[in-house]
């Protein structure tokens, strides 16, 4: 259900490979996902996870609401969770990434309820496969302000390869045609 979540808010882009290694217990490192649910009805999915590098940030991860619950107050209450769900891991900040072109419409939504949103840049990651700038949205999970990420590595270009090898997992598994 996450993985037919995601891909509908995401359809060039799946997660299911990271769902489905963290479910089999081949994933060991820090990834919270899950659906969010009015009544029996799911109507999102979100995540967040950590890059070790960074220890003092975790990461928004595919957060997406179904176009029917969209602009209702929905998201604001699951990204309002999620923020409190992080800071009980007692990290500095939650960050987020996310495209001008692929993201365009969350791009608002993000402005009103982060603290702060930079462009990414970094000569390590390959530029072919962006579609408009990145840009990292941030929020304090604590009293203190919200630094800058300053276009520190964080291997855009590695997920977004992965997240195609994971589509075709979906199609093989039968999740998707």
């Amino acid at each position: 259900m996450a993985a037919r979540l995601q891909y509908e808010n995401f359809p060039n882009s799946s997660a299911y490979s990271v769902y489905k290694s963290k479910i089999i217990g081949e994933r060991k490192d820090l990834y919270i996902g899950y659906i969010a649910y009015i009544e029996d009805i799911p109507v999102g999915v979100i995540g967040i996870y950590e890059i070790p590098e960074y220890s003092n940030t975790v990461w928004l991860s595919w957060f997406g609401i179904k176009k029917e619950y969209r602009k209702l107050g929905y998201g604001k209450q699951i990204l309002d969770y999620t923020i409190e769900m992080a800071k009980a891991l007692n990290k500095r900040c939650l960050r987020l990434y996310t495209f001008e072109v692929w993201n365009s419409e969350a791009q608002a939504f993000y402005k009103r309820n982060m603290d702060l949103g930079e462009y990414y840049y970094n000569e390590k990651e390959h530029k072919d496969i962006f579609e408009g700038k990145p840009k990292i949205f941030s929020i304090s999970l604590c009293d203190e302000k919200v630094e800058l990420w300053n276009n520190k590595f964080i291997n855009i270009s590695e997920d977004e390869d992965f997240h195609e090898k994971s589509v075709i997992m979906m199609k093989e598994d039968g999740i998707i045609d």
